[in-house]
C-alpha cells in the first residue's frame, strides 16, 4: 500500500491511496474461507459449502468491504501520524470508484480531498477585554419566586376561562382545515387579543387571526404542529374548539415549598428562601458571563491574528449538508458562514 499527500494550497490536499492485491487478498480468502464454513445453503451440508461457490455467490460483496475496511483505518491513522490540521471529514473522489471492476480488478487508487488549517502565528502581544457580572435586582429574584410557585403549585380546571389560564382545544385552520389538538396559553397570547380567549367554557368556540393573536411565528407553528415554512402559507382565520381549560393555582410562601425547592428544612423562612433564590440566580448567570468572556476573548484574538482558512471548500460542504438537510438552504449557510469560520 502507497500513501501519498499532494498539496494543492496550504490548505488544501490531495491524499491518494494505491492498494495491490498482496494488501488485501489475504483477509478476503481468510473470509470467503470463514463464509463456507458458516454458510448453510440448500444442497449442502452445512459447513461444507465449496469455496469457489462462495467466491461466486459473495467473492465482489467480500473485496468492497474489506478494501473499505482498509481505507477507512490507513486513512484515519495517516491524518493521525501526519498530524495534519483536518478541519472536515476527508471527502472521497467520486470519479476514482465509479468504474471499478470488483470482479476482476486487482489495484485500485483512491483520492481524499482534506482541508487544513493554514498556518498562523499568535502574536505575542497584550489583549484586553472586560469581564462582565450580571446585577441580580429584587425584581428578578421576585419574578423567580412566582415562577417557583407556579411551577410547585395546583393544577385546578375552572369552568371559565381567564387572564393566565391555558386552555387546551383543537386548533384548525378554516380555509384548509387544517387542524391540531394543543394548548394555548394565554400569556403567550398578544394583549389586545387575548379578550377573545377570556370567558370561555368547555365546548365555546372561538374565531381570531392567529398572525395578530401569535406574531411569533415560530410558535404560531408549534400550536398547529407544522414546519414554519407551511405555517406561514396559511392566510385567514383559525378556530379554537375548547376542550378544558387549566389554570395553575400558586403555591402558598411556607415551610412545605421551601423543602420542595431546596430539601427539607434548608430552609425555613421567605427572607432566606429569597437568598437563596438569588444565589441560584447568581450561579446560573456566572455561566452565561464565563461564556461571554470567552466570546470576547476569541474575538480579541481573531482580530490581531490572520488566519487563512480553506473558505470555498468548507462552504462546498455545507452546501452538501444542506441538501441533506429540508431545514436548512444554502442562503443559511452564506448566512452564519462568517460565524463558522470564526468557530
Amino acid at each position: 500500500m502507497e500513501i501519498t499527500l499532494d498539496k494543492i494550497t496550504s490548505t488544501e490536499a490531495l491524499i491518494k491511496i494505491n492498494l495491490k492485491e498482496t494488501d488485501y487478498q489475504p483477509k478476503v480468502v481468510e473470509k470467503i474461507k470463514d463464509y463456507s464454513r458458516k454458510a448453510n445453503l440448500k444442497g449442502f451440508r452445512p459447513g461444507k459449502v465449496p469455496i469457489s461457490v462462495i467466491q461466486k455467490m459473495y467473492g465482489k460483496a467480500i473485496v468492497a468491504e474489506e478494501i473499505n475496511e482498509l481505507l477507512s483505518k490507513n486513512l484515519n491513522n495517516y491524518i493521525r501520524e501526519n498530524d495534519l490540521p483536518i478541519l472536515s471529514d476527508p471527502v472521497p473522489n467520486a470519479s476514482k470508484t465509479e468504474g471499478i471492476d470488483w470482479e476482476n480488478q486487482k489495484d485500485f487508487e483512491f483520492e481524499y480531498s482534506i482541508a487544513m488549517a493554514g498556518e498562523f502565528e499568535l502574536k505575542p502581544e497584550k489583549i484586553s477585554v472586560n469581564r462582565y457580572s450580571i446585577k441580580i435586582t429584587d425584581k428578578l429574584v421576585d419574578q423567580t419566586l412566582e415562577n417557583l410557585r407556579k411551577q410547585h403549585g395546583e393544577m385546578t380546571n375552572p369552568e371559565l376561562s381567564a387572564e393566565g389560564d391555558v386552555i387546551f382545544g383543537d386548533i384548525t385552520h378554516k380555509e384548509s382545515g387544517t387542524t391540531n389538538t394543543h394548548a394555548v396559553d394565554l400569556e403567550k397570547v398578544e394583549k389586545k387579543e387575548r379578550k377573545k380567549f377570556v370567558g370561555l367554557k368547555k365546548d365555546d368556540q372561538v374565531i381570531f387571526e392567529m398572525k395578530k393573536a401569535v406574531k411569533d411565528t415560530h410558535e404560531a407553528s408549534h400550536l398547529m404542529g407544522i414546519p414554519e415554512a407551511d405555517y406561514k402559507k396559511l392566510k385567514g382565520d383559525f378556530e379554537l374548539l375548547v376542550k378544558n381549560v387549566n389554570r395553575q393555582i400558586p403555591a402558598e410562601i411556607n415551610q412545605e415549598l421551601f423543602d420542595k425547592v431546596y430539601g427539607k428544612d434548608q430552609v425555613t423562612n421567605e427572607a432566606d428562601f429569597k437568598v437563596r433564590i438569588k444565589d441560584s440566580i447568581s450561579e446560573n448567570y456566572k455561566s452565561e458571563t464565563e461564556m461571554f468572556l470567552d466570546r470576547s476573548i476569541q474575538k480579541a484574538l481573531l482580530d490581531k491574528t490572520k488566519m487563512e482558512l480553506p473558505e470555498d471548500f468548507l462552504k462546498n460542504k455545507l452546501y452538501d449538508n444542506a441538501k441533506e438537510d429540508e431545514k436548512l438552504t444554502n442562503e443559511d449557510v452564506d448566512n452564519y458562514f462568517k460565524d463558522y469560520l470564526n468557530d
